[in-house]
Formats: C-alpha cells, sequence, structure tokens
C-alpha cells in the first residue's frame, strides 16, 4: 500500500509475542490479578536488529495500545524500558514462541517509495514511516479483534466497502451533475470564469502526481472545480481516494451536502466532531435506500475509524492533528492517506506557528507516500521553500504546479468590489458613526474583531439588526444565516453585524460591507461576501475597510494586521492582486515563530508523545465548553443533554451535545459554577447550564451573555 508491507507484515508478526508468557496465557484462561502485558516481546526482537526500521517496528508494536512512545529519554520512552522488554521477550521465547518466527528478519532499508532522499527529508519520513506502520498495525488487530467479538461490524464493513465507486465512476457522476449546470447556467461574466476555472482544472488533472495550488478567487467555483481535478487525476493516475481538508465545521456541512447531493451519501464520508446522522439530509437519503437511520450510524461510525470511503470530508484539526498523533484511535486512518488526493481547502489557514512542522509533513506525505496535494484558496500563502528572517533555510512545500497558470487575469475579471481604504490610519472610526452608515444601507454586512465588538455595534444599529458570533448556539447561527439568506434573496431589508466566523467560507452575497482593518487574508475573505455573484457587475460591491475603536487580539491575528499597516502605508493595495498575498504570508512568517514548538528538534529525538501534545492547532485560550440547554435546539439533542446531565450519556449524546455547546472563558465558567448558574453533569466534568433556572443568561438574539461578565481579557472575547 506503502510500499512498506514487508515491514507492517513483520509488526504484525511480533507484535503479540509477549502472549506466549505463561502469566498472560493463565491472564486470558480467566486468572485475575495477572500481568498481562505483551506488547515489549516483540519491540525487544526488534530492537535487537540494532537498524532504523527496526526501531520503527518497535515503536509501532511497543505502541499498539497505548500509544506510539518515545523512542529514547526516561520515563515510559522505549529505551527506559529495554530490561523489561528483554525480559518478557525471554519468557516467550521459554514458553516456545515459534522459531520461525523468531528468526524472521526485518529489511535493512525501507525498499520502496522514496527511491531518492533530499537530506531535509530524513528525519519526518522516518517519522510517517513508523506511524504508516504503526496505523496498518492497529488497523488490522482492532479489525481481527473485532471480526472475532462482533461479526456483524465487519460484515458492515463489507456491505459499505461493496457500495463504493471507482474513481473513475465517480468521476463521470460529477461530470454529469457540472453538464446539467452548465446547460442550466445564465451567460453571466462570472459564470463564464467559472467555467474557465473547470476546464484549466480538467486539464491541469492530467500532470504527474505532485504539489499544485489553485488560486481562484472567491466566488469562482473552486469546490465543485477542485473536486473535479481531483476525481480526474486520481482516476488517472491510481489514486485511491479524495480527502477534503477544510479550516471550519461549516464549511464541511455546506461542502460535504454538495458532494454527497452528487456522488452519493454513501460514497462521502463526512467526519468531524459536530456531524449529524439526524440530519434531515440524512434521513431522507436512509427513507430512499429503504435503511435504518442507526444502522447508517454504526456503518458511519465504523468508516470513520479507517477513513476507508472513496471520498473524505474532513476538518484541518481531524487531518492535520492525526498525522502529529500517538494514539492508536487517531493514527489508525493515517495508512489510508496513502495514494490518495489530498486537497487542502484554505491553505492559508495553517497556523504560523505550526508552519515549518506542517509543511514537512505535507512534503513528506507527496514524497514518499503516493499523495497528490492541492492547495486550494483565494489567497495563496507563501508555502515555497524560503530563507526566514534569521537566515535559516525552510524548504516549505517546494515549487506547486499551478493549476490556472495565470491567475491574475482571472481575478481581474472577477474583481466584484470597490475597495475603500481609511484616509488615516490613525483615526478611529467610533462605532457610533460606523451604524448610522449601516442604518443608511437597506442591506449591509459588517465585520469586527471581537465578539464585545459585535454586541456593542449591533446594539447602536438598532432591534432590525441580525447578529453573528461564536457566543451563540451552532444551530441559532445556521437559523440566523438562514433568515439572512432569505432576506437577501427576497431584498429585504438586512444589516448584520458579525466576527470574523462569517468570513469562514459562509456563502452570503451582500452589496455592501464593512470590515475592522485587519490581515489581508481576513480582509480579502470579508470581500468575498460583497456582491459574490457579480449581480452588481464589475466593482459593484463596496467595500469599506474602517479602523475599528478596539484592536485585533494578541498573537498571530494583531501581526497579521500590522503587516497590513506596514503595506498600506506605501499607498493603497489591490485585493484583485493575487501576487499580493505570498508577499503579504512572506512578511507575515517572517514575524513570527514558525516553530514556536520546538517540534523540529523532538523529531529529531522521536518524541512522539509530546509530538502529540505540542502539536495544537487550536489553542483554547483557557476556554472551556458549556453545554446550553436552549428551547430551540431538537428534541434528540434536549434528550442527549437531559441523558448527560442524569449521567447516562452514551457517544451518541456525547455526538449530540457538542452541537449544544458554546466555548466559555474558565475564569467565567468558574464563577457560574461558584454560584451555581452551571451545574456538572453527573460522573462527567461537563459544565451544563439550563435555561429552565437562567433564562437571562442565553440572549435570542446576541447568544451566552458573557460580555457583561467582570474581568475578561480581550483575546477571551474572539469571534
Amino acid at each position: 500500500m506503502f510500499g512498506a508491507g514487508d515491514i507492517a507484515a513483520l509488526a504484525g508478526l511480533w507484535h503479540d509475542l509477549g502472549k506466549y508468557r505463561p502469566s498472560f496465557q493463565r491472564y486470558i484462561r480467566g486468572a485475575h490479578g495477572l500481568e498481562k502485558s505483551h506488547k515489549l516481546a516483540g519491540a525487544a526482537l526488534a530492537l535487537r536488529m540494532r537498524t532504523g526500521i527496526g526501531d520503527l517496528i518497535a515503536l509501532a508494536i511497543s505502541g499498539h495500545h497505548g500509544g506510539i512512545p518515545s523512542l529514547c529519554g526516561a520515563g515510559s520512552s522505549l529505551d527506559a524500558r529495554r530490561t523489561d522488554a528483554e525480559c518478557e521477550l525471554a519468557e516467550a521465547v521459554a514458553a516456545g514462541a515459534p522459531a520461525d518466527i523468531l528468526a524472521q528478519l526485518p529489511p535493512t532499508s525501507w525498499n520502496g517509495r522514496p527511491n531518492v532522499v533530499a537530506p531535509e527529508d530524513v528525519v519526518v519520513l522516518r517519522e510517517l514511516l513508523t506511524r504508516f506502520v504503526f496505523s496498518a498495525l492497529v488497523d488490522a488487530d482492532y479489525r481481527d479483534t473485532a471480526a472475532f467479538y462482533d461479526p456483524a461490524s465487519e460484515a458492515r464493513r463489507a456491505t459499505a466497502a461493496a457500495s463504493h465507486h471507482s474513481m473513475a465512476e465517480l468521476r463521470d457522476l460529477l461530470d454529469a451533475h457540472l453538464n446539467i449546470l452548465a446547460g442550466k447556467a445564465e451567460e453571466t461574466p462570472v459564470n463564464r470564469q467559472r467555467s474557465s476555472i473547470l476546464a484549466s482544472c480538467r486539464a491541469a488533472a492530467e500532470q504527474p502526481p505532485g504539489i499544485f495550488d489553485l488560486t481562484v478567487p472567491t466566488g469562482g467555483g473552486k469546490t465543485l472545480a477542485a473536486m473535479s481535478f481531483a476525481l480526474r487525476h486520481a482516476a488517472r493516475h491510481g489514486k485511491r481516494r479524495v480527502i477534503v481538508v477544510l479550516p471550519f465545521t461549516a464549511i464541511i456541512e455546506q461542502n460535504a451536502r454538495v458532494y454527497a447531493g452528487i456522488l452519493g451519501e454513501d460514497q462521502v464520508l463526512e467526519h468531524h466532531g459536530a456531524y449529524d446522522g439526524e440530519s434531515e439530509r440524512i434521513a431522507a437519503w436512509c427513507r430512499q435506500h429503504g435503511l435504518a437511520r442507526a444502522e447508517h450510524t454504526r456503518r458511519h461510525k465504523l468508516v470513520a475509524e479507517n477513513w476507508d470511503a472513496p471520498v473524505i470530508v474532513t476538518t484541518s484539526v481531524q487531518f492535520l492533528e492525526s498525522l502529529h498523533a500517538h494514539e492508536p484511535g487517531r493514527c489508525r486512518k493515517l495508512h489510508n492517506l496513502a495514494d490518495a488526493v489530498v486537497i487542502l481547502d484554505e491553505a492559508q489557514s495553517i497556523p504560523a506557528h505550526l508552519l515549518d512542522a506542517t509543511l514537512d509533513t505535507l512534503r513528506g506525505l507527496v514524497r514518499a507516500f503516493g499523495v497528490s496535494l492541492v492547495c486550494c484558496t483565494a489567497t495563496q500563502p507563501a508555502l515555497h521553500a524560503r530563507t526566514d528572517a534569521q537566515g535559516r533555510h525552510r524548504p516549505g512545500l517546494g515549487a506547486p504546479v499551478p493549476i490556472i497558470a495565470e491567475p491574475g487575469p482571472l481575478f481581474a475579471a472577477l474583481d466584484r468590489v470597490l475597495v475603500t481604504w481609511p484616509d488615516d490610519l490613525g483615526t478611529v472610526l467610533p462605532w457610533g458613526n460606523l451604524a448610522e452608515q449601516l442604518r443608511a444601507e437597506p442591506q449591509a454586512l459588517a465585520v469586527v474583531h471581537r465578539r464585545q465588538d459585535a454586541w456593542e455595534l449591533a446594539r447602536l444599529v438598532g432591534e432590525d439588526c441580525l447578529h453573528l458570533s461564536a457566543l451563540m448556539l451552532p444551530d441559532h447561527r445556521h437559523r440566523v444565516l438562514t433568515d439572512i439568506r432569505q432576506r437577501l434573496k427576497d431584498r429585504k431589508t438586512c444589516r448584520v453585524v458579525a466576527t470574523q466566523l462569517i468570513e469562514a467560507g459562509v456563502d452570503v452575497d451582500f452589496p455592501v460591507v464593512f470590515r475592522a482593518l485587519a490581515g489581508l487574508d481576513s480582509l480579502a475573505q470579508a470581500a468575498g461576501r460583497c456582491n459574490r455573484e457579480g449581480r452588481l457587475g464589475p466593482r459593484g460591491g463596496r467595500f469599506t475597510v474602517f479602523v475599528a475603536p478596539s484592536s485585533p487580539p494578541p498573537g498571530i491575528l494583531a501581526r497579521a494586521a500590522e503587516v497590513t499597516k506596514t503595506m498600506l502605508r506605501a499607498g493603497p493595495l489591490d485585493l484583485a492582486d493575487p501576487q499580493l498575498y505570498p508577499r503579504f504570508y512572506a512578511r507575515l512568517y517572517d514575524s513570527s515563530a514558525t516553530d514556536a514548538r520546538g517540534l523540529g528538534e523532538l523529531r529529531i529525538q522521536r518524541d512522539f508523545p509530546q509530538i502529540a501534545e505540542r502539536y495544537k492547532l487550536i489553542d483554547d485560550g483557557g476556554q472551556i465548553p458549556v453545554v446550553v440547554r436552549w428551547s430551540g435546539l431538537g428534541p434528540a439533542t434536549l434528550a442527549a443533554i437531559d441523558r448527560l446531565a442524569a449521567g447516562f450519556a452514551d457517544s451518541e449524546a456525547f455526538r449530540l451535545v457538542r452541537r449544544a455547546s458554546v466555548q466559555v472563558p474558565r475564569s467565567v465558567a468558574t464563577a457560574w459554577l461558584v454560584d451555581h448558574v452551571l451545574r456538572l453533569a453527573r460522573n462527567h466534568p461537563i459544565p451544563i447550564l439550563s435555561l429552565a433556572d437562567w433564562p437571562d443568561r442565553y440572549d435570542t438574539t446576541y447568544g451566552l451573555r458573557i460580555w457583561d461578565e467582570p474581568s475578561l481579557s480581550t483575546e477571551q472575547l474572539i469571534l
């Protein structure tokens, strides 16, 4: 599968060698209180080989239950447990472990791919090969155990696998759908450009596997165009699946709905924490195919364990953190990334402090595991090789193949907004003045830095102002967005104030947009909500950038805003110039620590637990989720909250209540627990707010009321 079948086979052969020990044999026959370890014997045998391949087999074997350990160091590292491992192996040998198993020898090198390893790739490829062998071992072990204890689960897997189409069949389904859309589309400048983008994607799919960039302005139809490239490329080059990686759950649900509607619900695995198997979309599909919804949920859970599906739609957190994890459950799917086409949508969203580690990993997937990577965005970051501000070489991804050879004319043709920049970067626009400008427009959107900003501005605009922030429950936000879209469609009054969450791929189209001065990436995303469909003609939308009374929160958002200000001091910037964004990101990365967590050194040390601990895409900033029992939630979710509160929650209940939670600063949650506003669920440290007891704590316009709580810092009020 990834050129290491002989290595993975040895890991499988040796991983349970310790089960020959007499103490383990007595344990499985019902004796209590006996030590049941069995994973160190095979690890000891692999370590005796004294080769790099032996080391990685040992790491995979020793981690197949608890997680890949570190190779060296104190504590629970493999090196520190070498004596225990040798003792376990000696007991297994003395008990009659088969000689033919013990006599096997691992290869001295990885004889599969890659054929040529660049010096900059040695460390990361060694790590990735360890993870992939570990993944294959864990998946095979789990499935073998499941087949013994629960044969029905393997039958469900087989049924799901039998329903999967080939990449060529999926390509044809998408082509048929796109042909129907083309026949119905109005002859507009935007649709002509979308057709051109699609044609470029289809042509580029013939290129050899590697790294590609798809630079398309917002509203250019990249969701389907990128999938068309991926399926054609997969069919042409024998790739096994397409994985779409998106930064935000809202975009995932939106895109998964589109893909499933075209390719089939059973061809698309939507994998994220907020996946709702109770949705009407799933219910309709189950009715159509005579399948009980519970059966669909069971199949979905099985396929999500190891990503054995033709098309995966998932989050950046799920995809990238799994690639740096060490636990069996998180890593189990990694071997199925081999020979995949990965669409990294909104590629600019890779956090700067994890940039080096992320690019090293992605480069390794392409060079050694048959992955074709598509970096897809309107604001293409500087992900190629570079020299940082300290003069150090950063290999990056290498030079990509552009799917759109010359994106400049495309951006110019799809330039739909007239941008107004601040006359003076030192002059603040008061909220009251901005509120007056919003009230003067029948349809307008204002995007601000913080949740408190959104609350203050929306109150000033008036009662008919709609509000969006992450203080609102996901279902609440969804209802407001549905209302916004309907008002825009019906050309009714629609004034909206939102945090930057509305820039996360939310498909809305306003004639007028105001945006607080921020990084160019954020400004471009906000501009993409203005005249999105081009109905107002070239530059018919009005996009105004203003200096807000508040500053962007500390960290990367503040640095991005400062880079934008520096570039603006040389004169107005053209958001329709695709070459602007690599320059912006190069400056931003030079002002950031792109290996702030020291992951490069941990990789050299092969400290897998610490890599997993430090590679986190989202720093919660001291925030914790609070479950809110809001009457507007669906009956299944309300029942799940009640089960959680009573201490009878199962995995399905936990999945449902994720959609009923709001991130709250720890200081607020602690104060509310002391005041008995929150109650902890029985048997679980999960705080629950019952609005039956505290109705004033959740506002039907603004969401959870925390903006008037004392001692909240600026960074605790983002989004």
